[in-house]
């Protein structure tokens, strides 16, 4: 089977590295690049999950000022794969 896991150098990422951009398209390629997901995923994502899971989602990165905890990274994790998996 297939992994996102198993993806190196995301051509997708790549590309979008190459050409000038806003702040939050830079924001939008880390998320990509940090989940080994396509930009078609990543688009998937924003248009089909609620507000509460987006905080869920980007409860696996660590913030500034806190560290998430290993629950709130799995959670985050289990739902970007329930999410790409539907």
């Amino acid at each position: 089977m297939y992994s996102r896991l198993n993806r190196k150098g995301n051509p997708d990422v790549e590309q979008l590295k190459r050409s000038s951009h806003s702040f939050g398209d830079l924001i939008d390629i880390s998320l990509i690049n940090v989940f080994r997901i396509t930009e078609d995923e990543y688009d998937f994502l924003l248009d089909n999950i609620s507000d509460e899971e987006i905080k869920i989602f980007l409860g696996v990165i660590d913030g500034f000022d806190s560290k998430s905890t290993f629950t709130e990274k799995r959670r985050g994790l289990e739902l970007l794969k329930r999410k790409l998996d539907e």
